[in-house]
């Protein structure tokens, strides 16, 4: 993916003035399964929309259970009333999700009780924006085998992104996550996995963006390896300790981020492939030299 910054110069949200990579265009052509693609916008104004959140209440499902499996594009927003989006059987052919600006949401995709675990196994781009009561992305472990492209903003109440177990998402090739202020673990492992200390992969990771995310401890358990990663940017991310290690012939990433930060991280060692030199360092526009002191007056 060739990764595109752009600088939103107007807007109240913090995130209004950092650099962010564009979302992803909605796929509006999939060979393999056209005949079955769906594609829903979920516009929802007014107090007319109770409806919708008497319905969550009463444990039905906002959208009947064969959308849910046909769709391929889901964008809700602006919606001031629903605290969830139901995933009563799983979302398996959905490709591109951005749900933003729904000031209730406290689970993004919730799954009933007794319902089967749901699969988002083809989504491949997922943005969210500005839900600022959200704690959790899923409320279950899921299948995002093929997540390419995770962006998340102005989350404040966010704990953690995706629980991921064994089913992190391995194709996950851009990470950008700016002003989410509870965020402790992105893809939080469990304990059995923790234990064991290995190495996390994400073998297509490219670009990784976090901004003000001063609970962050991890990113993928302790110890992770990125054999691809070109670019790095972090800021007010005091909590994160750990760079993911890069491969044996990886060319040194790019690394943009405070001196201070770097100064305190922790390595593994060249053996390990997770040593500061095998990175490019960047702290030019926070430490700059210092100018001679001379006088203009002649």
């Amino acid at each position: 993916m060739v990764s595109k910054y752009k600088d939103v110069l107007k807007g109240d949200p913090p995130v209004a003035t950092i650099m962010i990579w564009h979302c992803p265009k909605i796929p509006l052509f999939i060979p393999f399964d056209s005949a079955k693609r769906c594609i829903i916008k979920v516009i929802m104004h007014g107090p007319g929309n109770k409806l919708l959140e008497d319905a969550l209440d009463a444990s039905t499902s906002l959208l009947p259970d064969f959308i849910c499996d046909m769709a391929s594009s889901l964008h809700v927003y602006d919606n001031s009333y629903i605290a969830s989006i139901p995933a009563p059987a799983g979302w398996e052919n959905l490709r591109w999700c951005r749900v933003e600006r729904c000031p209730k949401v406290h689970t993004v995709f919730n799954v009933s009780q007794g319902s089967k675990v749901p699969s988002f196994r083809n989504l491949e781009t997922l943005w969210i924006s500005e839900l600022l009561t959200a704690r959790y992305i899923l409320d279950r472990a899921c299948s995002l085998s093929y997540l390419k492209f995770l962006h998340l903003d102005c989350c404040p109440m966010l704990l953690h992104v995706l629980p991921a177990n064994h089913l992190y998402p391995f194709c996950l090739e851009t990470l950008e996550i700016v002003y989410c202020g509870d965020l402790r673990e992105i893809f939080p492992l469990s304990l059995k996995l923790q234990e064991y200390n290995k190495v996390t992969k994400l073998p297509d990771l490219r670009n990784i963006h976090l901004h003000e995310l001063p609970s962050l401890q991890r990113i993928c358990g302790r110890r992770m390896s990125a054999p691809n990663l070109e670019t790095i940017k972090i800021r007010g991310c005091w909590s994160l300790k750990r760079l993911p290690a890069i491969g044996p012939n990886t060319k040194p990433p790019k690394v943009d981020c405070e001196k201070e930060w770097w100064d305190n991280l922790e390595w593994d060692g060249l053996e390990e492939n997770h040593h500061p030199s095998l990175y490019q360092l960047s702290h030019s526009l926070y430490h700059k030299a210092q100018l001679p002191r001379v006088s203009i007056l002649r």
